[in-house]
């Protein structure tokens, strides 16, 4: 994970869009992801701080579904490279 403000913010925003889309369709975080979930959770948090990581994960949370799901797909990582897709 990037450690600028900018990064730490998109992270929660962007864990913000998929707690209310797992929310949405009533699917729980799955336990094999859920400390790698945690510790960027934890990571955004500490270099944010408690408020702007509220803030910005509000954000994400309260953007309608196609909203968020366009801010997910479109919005290019800060590291300006989109992971590769296995085929």
């Amino acid at each position: 994970m990037a450690s600028d403000r900018g990064a730490d913010a998109h992270a929660a925003t962007l864990l913000g869009c998929a707690q209310s889309l797992r929310e949405s369709i009533m699917v729980a975080l799955l336990p094999v992801h859920l400390a790698r979930h945690e510790a960027c959770e934890r990571a955004a948090r500490e270099r944010l701080g408690n408020a702007a990581f509220a803030r910005a994960f509000e954000l994400g949370a309260s953007m309608p579904e196609e909203e968020a799901i366009a801010y997910t797909l479109e919005q290019p990582p800060p590291n300006g490279r989109r992971p590769r897709l296995r085929p």
